[in-house]
């Protein structure tokens, strides 16, 4: 294709053409058959359809840059948050952070509603300095992303921050998933913090299954402790009976990690879910503390 020929196509066509266009390598193909292409992908589009970042004061400038320029959020298809990671966009003009953790927290709940079409959130966070543990905005925010089809969470929160888990968050109101990876561990099993002292609640991760027929990879992984096990047991949350009415036509991988439910009403659901491919079970779970990873055995 020629850039004359390029030029004279209507600008939604061209447009059409790219936004189904998200890995990065491709793009940069893209971009070197014709001069016209190249400028209209690079540098932005090229640069902003993938972000991996953190959520810090020492990252601030990246949230802000976005949220004031919502037409390049519009150009994101993955984002990547987590403790550990370092932005992979270098075009980003440094700034040092004049706002406190309550602006900070509205530029990024401003930022992920301009990303229309993002496709894949992942959410891993850990223990580090200046991080931001609890942010229940965002997950409302991610439910007006209608194109988010893939979402992984790691969630390792302290023990106070368990009326504010991400598993009683706005997380479990997104419809149209594909990929469903979700990992939590409630209560902190070291002294000093409090801890849960009773199950948590699921129903709403019945209604969650219910609202996405679509998925295709589900993997849910929920621990918690109670402040009476004193030798620091990890309990399994229970699935009630409802999971048995569960019809997800697509599901082809299934993984469940401390998940426990009847025998009779897990049959029924294996009966109503006949194209699943891929079963696992596991009674571990992997904690990060201080860089060291601990392997949790149920016995």
């Amino acid at each position: 294709m020629t850039s004359k020929l390029l030029g004279g196509l209507p600008v939604e066509l061209v447009e059409s053409i790219i936004h189904f266009v998200d890995d990065r390598n491709d793009i940069l193909s893209l971009a070197l058959t014709c001069r016209s292409f190249n400028e209209i992908l690079l540098p932005d589009v090229y640069s902003y359809r993938e972000i991996r970042t953190r959520i810090s004061s020492n990252f601030f400038y990246i949230w802000n840059h976005l949220s004031q320029n919502p037409l390049i959020c519009r150009n994101i298809r993955f984002l990547r948050i987590a403790s550990g990671s370092e932005s992979k966009n270098l075009r980003i003009p440094q700034s040092p952070c004049l706002h406190g953790w309550e602006e900070q927290e509205r530029m990024l709940c401003r930022a992920i509603r301009h990303m229309s079409f993002l496709r894949t959130f992942e959410w891993n966070w850990g223990w580090g300095p200046n991080v931001l543990w609890c942010v229940p905005d965002l997950w409302d925010a991610l439910t007006g992303c209608l194109e988010l089809k893939n979402v992984l969470v790691r969630e390792h929160a302290p023990g106070k921050a368990d009326e504010k888990s991400i598993f009683y968050s706005q997380l479990f109101s997104v419809r149209g998933l594909e990929i469903f990876d979700f990992q939590t561990t409630m209560g902190d099993k070291y002294q000093g913090h409090p801890q849960p002292d009773t199950e948590p609640r699921t129903d709403h991760i019945i209604i969650f299954l219910s609202n996405n027929p679509t998925l295709r990879t589900l993997r849910l992984s929920f621990s918690y402790c109670s402040s009476y096990d004193y030798f620091f047991k990890t309990r399994s949350v229970y699935l009630g009976p409802a999971l048995a009415s569960i019809h997800l036509p697509n599901l082809s991988t299934l993984r469940l990690n401390f998940i426990e439910c009847d025998p009779r009403d897990f049959c029924e659901f294996l009966v109503n879910n006949p194209t699943i491919e891929v079963l696992d079970f596991s009674a571990k779970l992997e904690r990060v503390l201080w860089g060291v990873v601990y392997l949790d055995l149920v016995m």
